[in-house]
């Protein structure tokens, strides 16, 4: 494969933004997907933050495995920083 075939993860991002009340699916995997949430008291640091997220997102679901994460939320509002919109959880 070339170099300029293979894709670049900021490509993928660009044109991208976050927009208020709209509903994101977040999936987030561990490195080497080692199970870090096996050892119970991590997985609840996990879901104390979605939980923690409130009033800038509010959780509708969530589900911890042992090497990732889904986690269905809606966004509140977004909060401005210069000339860009920035969500702050």
């Amino acid at each position: 494969m070339s170099s300029q075939s293979k894709p670049h993860s900021s490509a993928l991002r660009k044109g991208r933004f976050s927009e208020a009340h709209r509903i994101y699916l977040i999936i987030s995997v561990s490195e080497n997907r080692a199970p870090w949430f096996r050892d119970l008291y991590l997985g609840r640091i996990v879901v104390r933050a979605f939980m923690g997220a409130r009033p800038d997102a509010e959780t509708l679901a969530f589900v911890v495995m042992l090497d990732h994460f889904h986690w269905l939320m809606q966004l509140a509002r977004l909060r401005r920083f210069g000339r860009e919109n920035v969500v702050t959880l």
